[in-house]
């Protein structure tokens, strides 16, 4: 007997995300580690990105999507960068700020001549895309497809 995945069910996305972050470091050489809270803030506030590296001291958000965002998703991405933002603001510009895509369709809107891709490099964001294993994009793709409304 099978069990029938609800349309909404996000376990893909979640799965490519932690490939993602280790495709990321594989590309770059880093240590980057997924849930794991920035060091605390003068503020006191606790900010949990995709993946840190403290070693390095390098901060990464990932949007794991395969093809163009829809305006919802440029809106999750841009919401992403904002808090890269807010993180370079709070601990300081020795901290490298990496927004990881899994496709270069996704990426575009972080990258040529939109405002969102001018607001990345003047904030200082890395904008970086890194391939997924074969079964987890398959799996990212029909999880999409599934998704779509």
């Amino acid at each position: 007997m099978s069990t029938k995945i609800h349309p909404s069910d996000s376990s893909a996305q979640l799965a490519s995300e932690s490939a993602l972050v280790t495709a990321a470091n594989e590309v770059t050489g880093l240590n980057l580690i997924a849930g794991r809270p920035l060091p605390a803030l003068p503020s006191g506030l606790i900010i949990t990105p995709d993946a840190v590296d403290e070693e390095n001291r390098v901060v990464m958000e990932v949007y794991s999507r395969i093809g163009t965002l829809k305006p919802g998703h440029k809106n999750k991405v841009r919401s992403d960068m904002l808090k890269l933002a807010l993180i370079g603001r709070l601990l300081g510009e020795p901290w490298r700020r990496i927004m990881c895509f899994a496709s270069e369709d996704a990426a575009r809107s972080s990258m040529g001549e939109a405002w969102s891709a001018e607001a990345a490099r003047q904030f200082g964001i890395d904008v970086l895309v890194v391939s997924l294993p074969e079964s987890a994009q398959a799996a990212l793709v029909e999880a999409q497809k599934r998704q779509e409304r």
